[in-house]
């Protein structure tokens, strides 16, 4: 019997925490639930993406989801801007993909592609018509996206002076205002160009979002404009904000969950060698509310009336409370998992300590399988730079949450240009994915592949931000470790040449510990993590007491050795995780995540006991010590040199009451 190999079909979203692609990814899910497809997301951004400082990282998902192993990809285009479809995501699909595309809602320069599109022009005449002839309306506004530059509202825009044209009505250009999909500049626009009620001058206001409706329905409330009294307003989607608002809205309903599961389907036919046209139309509806006046405002609930006039009831008020509180409840229960998760996440400081603990991490996080994937090195990509994808990546860790089973470190190298993921990395499990990169700051480390359980989509954003966080430190840690792991060992052959430039670079030979230039540069890597997990920690400045004395009564040789000692007796004073070095000639510091200043007095005590011990170790003829000063670094203050330099100051009080004793103590011998 021919068994069909499992597909894998890429879905691009902009973001899996809005609600339009919430909705589209619910439709596309249905679709799919009893085929055997991998379905994998990537939340893909543009590289110049301003939301967030470095949510640009997010664009290398898409370089993975073109790979050769993809049969099909599907678009949510409409949530994307315009410029990051034309000007990125057509000419990486020109560039790197051949194989089907489906695009929900938007066409696109690209030949290979069949696109849903969203029919509105019959929805707005039954609009246009409805109010004019049950509301009595004859002077109609309308908001635009236009400066979103989105295509969808401009072709809502020209369907609604079609429609007006169709009921014999006049279109106003003056009446036509521009807004972004965004409820805060909508109701700017409105109170720009309408300070009272005196100055509107029309009887319905038509927005070509529900989102938009909602700013001007807080702008008219402002100025004592009533909706549906004084104007008829009206949106479009059918958002969870139209169902919810006061008064609630009349909209026109384009049933993204529908969209979803037509578009998976038109790509599932074409995966099957079916024929499909290039369009495929969706037909949109109205649902009549309050806001324009045909439910009365003291109806509580989803209810509306449809285009025939029939009165459908959507969810009841009483069932509307028992939904809100479980979904109250259902919240309290995920702050309770983030915290559990923050918790976790700040004792997995090593690659291989995760690994311990990621099973419980995900099991929080409703995540059934995870595959952790890394280039060999961390790539640096700033802000305006496009992803280069490697020709080898390597899986670090399987993770099977359902058999509670790990695989650290199973070496698979794999191809990501030619593969998403090796065949052998959950080859039989179905379902939906997400493929999620692994950045902190400018450097990306690879990405991770997680299998969703039963958790709500959007709540997946912040789980695997603080995951994709906590990957990020890890990885720093265990790289910062076995580097000063292998300073220690001063005859340790090197196991490649670029480690060995780069070690020797950043070593002092004779305390073999990091020298300044590694410090600076691994001191303020670990810090950079740190505040962006936002916790704190030490910088801590230390300087050996009576070095010139001890050159001048035995020796520079001696000193050395006395060097030698220090660091020594700090390398096993701080913790394995810290970071030790010797910046100058007898000045040591080191960064310390997690520490604190009440914890200075006992870490005070644990070198001078060291000192004593090492001294005796090294024979030396009298006990080293040191001083030290230190400062707390956290969000508000991460700079390393500036840390140092207050550490510093406090380096120096500790210098001047420990010769104001030694003084002392001479007068009174």
């Amino acid at each position: 019997m021919f068994l069909i190999p499992m597909k894998k079909i890429a879905v691009f979203v902009q973001s899996i925490t809005i609600e339009y692609s919430i909705e589209i990814l619910t439709g596309i899910a249905d679709f799919y639930k009893d085929k055997d497809v991998k379905l994998i997301i990537g939340q893909i951004k543009a590289p110049s993406s301003a939301k967030g400082i470095y949510e640009y990282q997010n664009w290398s998902a898409a370089h993975y989801l073109v790979s050769k192993d993809i049969d099909g990809i599907l678009l949510v285009a409409g949530g994307f801007p315009s410029e990051t479809i034309h000007n990125n995501l057509v000419p990486l699909l020109e560039q790197n993909y051949t194989k089907p595309v489906v695009s929900i809602t938007t066409d696109l320069k690209y030949d290979n592609l069949t696109y849903t599109h969203t029919e509105c022009e019959t929805a707005y005449n039954q609009i246009i018509s409805h109010l004019k002839t049950e509301h009595g309306c004859k002077r109609f506004a309308f908001m635009t996206a236009a400066l979103r530059n989105a295509s969808e509202s401009e072709e809502r825009f020209e369907a609604f002076k079609k429609a007006l044209k169709n009921n014999d009505l006049p279109f106003n250009k003056e009446l036509v205002s521009d807004s972004d999909f965004t409820p805060p500049t909508s109701k700017a626009v409105i109170l720009k160009h309408y300070k009272s009620k005196a100055d509107i001058n029309f009887d319905a206001i038509i927005s070509a979002s529900d989102l938009m409706a909602t700013g001007i329905l807080e702008a008219f409330n402002e100025i004592g404009v009533k909706v549906p009294d004084d104007v008829k307003l009206v949106g479009f989607d059918d958002s969870i904000h139209a169902s919810t608002s006061t008064p609630t809205m009349t909209t026109i309903d384009q049933s993204m969950t529908k969209q979803g599961f037509l578009g998976a389907r038109l790509l599932w036919e074409k995966l099957n060698g079916q024929n499909i046209p290039r369009k495929c139309d969706f037909v949109t509806e109205p649902l009549f509310r309050q806001s324009c006046g045909c439910i009365p405002m003291t109806t509580l609930g989803n209810v509306f009336k449809d285009s025939k006039g029939e009165l459908i009831y959507g969810n009841q008020s009483n069932n509307s409370g028992k939904n809100e509180n479980r979904q109250f409840f259902n919240f309290l229960e995920e702050i309770d998992d983030f915290y559990a998760l923050f918790d976790i996440s700040r004792s997995a400081v090593t690659i291989k300590k995760l690994s311990l603990k990621m099973l419980d991490m995900m099991k929080i996080s409703k995540i059934t399988n995870m595959a952790v994937c890394f280039f060999d090195k961390p790539k640096c990509i700033k802000g305006e730079a496009d992803f280069a994808l490697s020709d080898e990546m390597t899986v670090s860790m399987i993770l099977y949450g359902n058999k509670e089973k790990i695989k650290y470190n199973p070496g698979i190298k794999f191809n990501p240009k030619e593969v998403t993921f090796p065949a052998d990395v959950f080859a039989d499990e179905k379902g939906f994915f997400i493929l999620q990169p692994v950045f902190s700051g400018e450097l990306n480390y690879g990405y991770i592949l997680c299998q969703l359980g039963t958790q709500e989509i959007a709540v997946y954003s912040i789980f695997l931000k603080i995951l994709i966080n906590t990957i990020a430190q890890a990885y720093e840690y265990t790289t910062t470790q076995e580097a000063n792991a292998f300073l220690s060992k001063e005859n340790k052959a090197l196991q490649k040449d670029n480690i060995m430039l780069n070690l020797q670079k950043n070593t002092d030979e004779l305390s073999h510990i990091l020298n300044r230039r590694g410090f600076l540069e691994y001191g303020q890597r670990q810090i950079n993590i740190a505040t962006e997990m936002n916790t704190s920690g030490l910088v801590i400045y230390g300087d050996m007491d009576d070095l010139k004395y001890i050159n001048d009564t035995f020796g520079h040789e001696m000193g050395d050795a006395a060097i030698e000692c220090q660091a020594q007796v700090l390398s096993h004073s701080f913790r394995i995780n810290d970071i030790v070095a010797r910046i100058g000639g007898d000045e040591f510091a080191a960064v310390a995540v997690g520490m604190s200043l009440e914890q200075l007095p006992r870490l005070r005590m644990k070198i001078e006991k060291n000192s004593e011990e090492f001294s005796e170790q090294f024979k030396l003829p009298f006990t080293i010590s040191c001083s030290m000063g230190a400062a707390e670094f956290g969000p508000g203050m991460s700079s390393l040199q500036e840390l140092l330099a207050v550490a510093d100051k406090g380096l120096y009080e500790e210098k001047r009451i420990k010769h104001a004793a030694k003084n002392s103590t001479s007068v009174l011998h």
